[in-house]
């Protein structure tokens, strides 16, 4: 059976291997991050939806107890 890469690659140099290492902590930083902030700005989202539905329940009831 032929093998479609017929040479044989160098083997990685340190410093190639430590490029890598660097991309791949880069990317899972980037991933953390990203997933984070979807969590802030869902958390947020639904803290500010309760404040409004709640302050307006509260108005309603402050105008109905004044009488208004």
């Amino acid at each position: 059976m032929s093998e479609l890469n017929t040479h044989e690659e160098p083997p990685l140099t340190n410093k190639e291997l430590k490029e890598i290492r660097s991309i791949i902590e880069a990317d899972i930083r980037m991933k953390w991050f990203w997933a984070s902030a979807r969590s802030i700005s869902i958390w947020l989202i639904a803290v500010i939806g309760a404040l409004s539905i709640g302050w307006d329940a509260l108005v309603k009831l402050v105008l109905h107890l004044v009488g208004k």
